[in-house]
């Protein structure tokens, strides 16, 4: 795709029609050679010559210098996009979507309507991230936060073939590998890790700092609070919750034992349970549905009740190395 370097200012050439936009800019083809459509990249532009563009069935993208490899399928006229953000070849972004500076779509990325990325976010090959869905938000620390500070975070990173669900929220400084899911109203705060192809559920919340491996499932609204660790093949049931804070809020001591609790290699956790903060669930191990765990649980071990007691040894067959 051939870029210019001409002002927008009117005529045909600029794509709005007699009057143009009166707003320094460049024109592009967007599309296959086929269906190739002009295209005006301006960072504002007057209703009258947009209701032209519109009429004239020509897109005007808010955006004066945004790099767009050329294959690009789909842009629409309400979207906006940073001169300093990149987007690859066919890629596809749908109305009000909002793409500041330093963005980076790979090829082959699909963003929703009112989708939102933050500065420098960066999205590998063919991610798709859906409507209302929020990425590079940046941290907010109230007056008496615990564990949110104050300082710079690098951007979002997104592998190849990420989805977000729509309404998703992923905070800056948060990297999610390739071929994860993070679905409809997920929330991840900053520094959050997720491993490849991870599966975050519906309405699950992941505090900051947080670490959680590959190949896991996080099910819905499950809530993994601040300073948790999670390997790789872990699987978490529905409702089940973390905590970190022994002291529940109370004395300064308590920023001494903030830590949330860790699971081990291929560990799951039943719906509903609790674990109480700093304990570590072994590898392979097992905590039934409803069960507060108060202790360390033994790797390979099930353990139910509250408080969580053992109840046996995990069958073979469910063990991580003995599946497909």
């Amino acid at each position: 795709m051939e870029l210019t370097g001409r002002a927008a200012a009117g005529g045909d050439e600029a794509g709005v029609g007699d009057g143009g936009c009166g707003a320094a800019g460049w024109v592009g083809d967007i599309g296959t050679p086929e269906k190739a459509k002009r295209v005006v990249w301006t960072r504002e532009y007057s209703r009258p010559a947009r209701r032209r563009s519109m009429d004239k069935g020509r897109g005007g993208v808010r955006s004066r210098a945004a790099s767009v490899q050329e294959g690009t399928r789909s842009m629409t006229s309400t979207a906006w996009i940073d001169p300093a953000a990149s987007v690859g070849a066919g890629c596809r972004i749908g109305h009000f979507a909002v793409l500041e500076a330093g963005v980076e779509l790979g090829p082959g990325c699909e963003i929703g309507h009112h989708a939102v990325l933050h500065g420098g976010t960066v999205l590998g090959a063919g991610c798709r991230v859906a409507d209302h869905a929020v990425i590079g938000k940046l941290p907010a620390r109230a007056a008496l936060s615990a564990v949110t500070q104050e300082k710079p975070l690098p951007p979002a990173r997104l592998g190849d073939g990420v989805i977000v669900g729509a309404h998703a929220v992923i905070y800056a400084g948060s990297r999610i590998g390739a071929r994860a899911m993070v679905a409809d109203f997920a929330f991840l705060r900053e520094e959050v890790v997720v491993g490849e192809l991870t599966i975050v559920g519906k309405g699950v919340t992941i505090e900051n700092k947080s670490s959680i491996g590959a190949r896991c499932k996080l099910e819905t609204n499950a809530y993994i609070c601040a300073l948790s660790t999670i390997a790789d093949g872990c699987f978490v049931a529905p409702e089940v919750c973390f905590t970190n804070d022994n002291f529940v809020g109370r004395t300064k001591e308590r920023f001494a034992h903030h830590r949330g609790p860790t699971l081990e290699l291929g560990a799951r956790i039943g719906a509903n349970a609790t674990i109480l903060p700093g304990l570590t669930i072994g590898a392979d191990a097992l905590v039934a549905a409803g069960s507060v765990v108060t202790r360390d649980v033994p790797a390979g071990r099930i353990v139910k009740g509250a408080p969580a007691a053992d109840w046996r040894a995990v069958p073979d067959n469910q063990l991580l190395k003995n599946q497909p």
